[in-house]
């Protein structure tokens, strides 16, 4: 049995977690549940490519616990969605660990300014989701030294039209996504 797992093992590209795995009744959190996988299989994760995590109970402390086996096991994941969990900039030091890190997905977290420089480490970095988050004009800085980046997401963030600016000086070659002027507006007079 183990080595037809660690043979299925080698083929696992994706590796998604979902809610469902709290609801289930296991008693673990869905990040847990991950490690754990990870663990039983021989502690090898290197074909895993995609990590998603969206929509799950995920928080800074998670993050830190698979950062500490990310390394050894899931080095290799170049696709990270945090999407819509409890993330916060304090957890974003953690990314490091996942040094081929080619795209990341923030959007609805609580990542403002003042975690965007611990991306600095990602260097493979070309696509940048911060939809719905707390980045502003003074988030612009740290974003505009990924020089990697291809595609940046700042749909109904605070960036205006200066930080627009500068990001697009900045990263010539990068697609930018940001709202229109006029739904921004309305979006700030609710």
């Amino acid at each position: 049995m183990r080595t037809t797992s660690a043979r299925l093992w080698d083929r696992v590209a994706t590796l998604a977690i979902c809610g469902c795995v709290v609801a289930a009744g296991c008693g673990r959190s869905p990040e847990e549940a991950a490690l754990g996988l990870v663990r039983r299989l021989g502690g090898r994760a290197d074909s895993i490519r995609r990590l998603d995590l969206a929509h799950t109970a995920a928080t800074d402390a998670d993050l830190a616990r698979l950062a500490a086996v990310g390394g050894e096991a899931l080095g290799g994941v170049e696709d990270l969605d945090l999407t819509h969990t409890p993330v916060t900039d304090g957890g974003l030091a953690a990314l490091a660990a996942f040094p081929k890190l080619r795209k990341l997905s923030l959007t609805l977290t609580a990542v403002s300014d003042a975690g965007l420089p611990a991306l600095a480490p990602l260097s493979d970095l070309s696509e940048l989701y911060l939809i719905e988050t707390a980045v502003t004009d003074a988030g612009v800085e740290p974003l505009s030294r990924l020089a990697s980046l291809r595609r940046l997401v700042l749909l109904r963030t605070d960036v205006g039209d200066a930080g627009l600016a500068r990001l697009r000086r900045s990263l010539p070659e990068a697609t930018i996504d940001v709202e229109p002027p006029t739904a921004r507006a309305r979006r700030a007079a609710r």
